[in-house]
């Protein structure tokens, strides 16, 4: 089983926040990850998406801050590795 995976996301405001996430729950390949939206954008999300099999976990919010999606990515896909 893979290790997990670190990302470097740049939220578009010139500030960069690592996400560590674990390998895909389904067949443990190497997640990408990307962010949408800016703090001066109402709504901002994360997409995780497993490079192989293509599975993919959207989390969007509306003016509540990255800091808060990347929490909630973190722990679906932790939750998803038991």
């Amino acid at each position: 089983m893979r290790s997990s995976q670190d990302f470097e996301l740049n939220t578009n405001d010139g500030e960069y926040k690592i996400v560590c996430l674990p390998p895909c729950p389904l067949c443990a390949g190497l997640l990408e990850v990307r962010h949408i939206g800016n703090s001066r954008t109402k709504k901002q999300s994360i997409r995780v998406r497993c490079k192989f099999c293509r599975i993919e976990r959207t989390d969007a919010n509306l003016g509540g801050g990255i800091n808060r999606l990347i929490e909630a990515q973190e722990k679906a896909w932790h939750r998803n590795q038991s």
